[in-house]
């Protein structure tokens, strides 16, 4: 007949029993490669953009875009953040991650492209109007990247604080490029 074999040991009963206090989760350390990476993401990201808002009416007064229309294609570039996102929601679950994030960046580089080279106001007011949808589109997809790499949220909360900080100094940069303007302004807002 075989031998019995010995029941296990008792495990130790866990300290939240014990003491009524819960154990810290173990420490995860974020790579800091992927850190660096998407902070500087981030900043380009959002830098580009608030320089953009801040030459917006210049440019588009060069073009012959009164101050009402702006205000008007500024309004509805605020209306059309929103189709960016539900737009990389219906994509990611058709296209997956890496496809849809690649379409939403080329796409945004497209959009910022055309507002460089336009021409005549209908032009600079349209690409105005995509360039919201494609910006938060592909925002959606950095974000979710960023929380891919850290699963507890701290690249994410990084970057969207990198966000506002970029935000900030866009103006300053945006002043920087129209101090030198001339030839280089569409290429640098297209940058």
């Amino acid at each position: 007949a075989p031998a019995p074999q010995a029941a296990p040991a008792p495990q130790a009963a866990p300290q939240a029993a014990a003491t009524g206090v819960a154990e810290k989760p173990a420490t995860v350390r974020i790579d800091r490669s992927a850190f660096v990476m998407m902070a500087v993401c981030a900043i380009c990201f959002w830098l580009r953009d608030s320089a953009t808002w801040t030459l917006a009416a210049q440019r588009g007064s060069a073009l012959g875009v009164s101050d009402q229309q702006m205000s008007m294609t500024l309004l509805g570039c605020t209306l059309l953040g929103f189709a960016g996102p539900a737009a990389a929601s219906f994509m990611g679950d058709r296209l997956g991650r890496t496809r849809t994030l690649l379409f939403g960046l080329v796409a945004l580089t497209l959009v910022m492209a055309a507002i460089a080279a336009a021409r005549t106001p209908l032009l600079y007011r349209l690409g105005f109007l995509l360039w919201t949808a494609a910006s938060t589109f592909a925002w959606t997809y950095v974000l979710e990247v960023a929380a891919l790499l850290d699963r507890r949220g701290r690249i994410a909360a990084i970057c969207g604080g990198l966000m506002f900080a970029a935000g900030a100094l866009g103006p300053l940069a945006g002043g920087l490029l129209d101090a030198g303007r001339g030839a280089r302004l569409p290429l640098a807002i297209a940058a």
